[in-house]
């Protein structure tokens, strides 16, 4: 759970399935359906935590507030860290075939732009903060693409932009 921010990872999940939910066909959305959308943006979210806890590790272990994290304290291992993290990956790329094609791009667009644009921003810029708050508005346009297989719409646009103001 402190691995994978697995709270944290759930806010991602319910941005992504209101989006989800919202472009639903007219008869609704399946509780299979619904269980796999959530299933596979948890899992991606919580392998995109797990991974920024692995690359962080050694400045978490500095900081009185990240201190206490599982890699910084040594609790879980790097390949142990590495292990879960990937299985996370693989099995949201599964769970998103089920949805629109190419879903899993748009999901792995967020995972990529946090861990390699985000994250390293954060011990280069202050502009990591800006970088952050859009990479942390992107999830709605995971639900609205695993629907829709589009990725801009007037709705979408204002969930993500309520999100990076907040």
């Amino acid at each position: 759970m402190e691995l994978t921010k697995f709270k944290l990872s759930a806010l991602n999940s319910v941005g992504s399935y209101t989006m989800f939910y919202y472009h639903a066909p007219l008869v609704g959305v399946g509780v299979f359906e619904s269980l796999l959308f959530v299933y596979a943006t948890q899992t991606i979210a919580m392998s995109t935590q797990c991974f920024g806890q692995i690359i962080e590790a050694e400045l978490d272990a500095k900081m009185a507030r990240t201190k206490n994290r599982p890699m910084a304290q040594g609790r879980i291992d790097p390949k142990t860290g590495c292990f879960v993290g990937t299985t996370l990956t693989l099995s949201s790329l599964m769970a998103y075939t089920y949805f629109e094609p190419y879903t899993w791009i748009v999901s792995n667009t967020v995972w990529f732009s946090y861990l390699c644009v985000y994250l390293p921003m954060k011990q280069r810029s202050e502009l990591n903060t800006l970088a952050g708050a859009v990479v942390g508005a992107l999830p709605p346009f995971i639900g609205t693409f695993a629907q829709t297989g589009a990725l801009f719409d007037p709705t979408t646009l204002l969930l993500s932009a309520y999100i990076f103001s907040w």
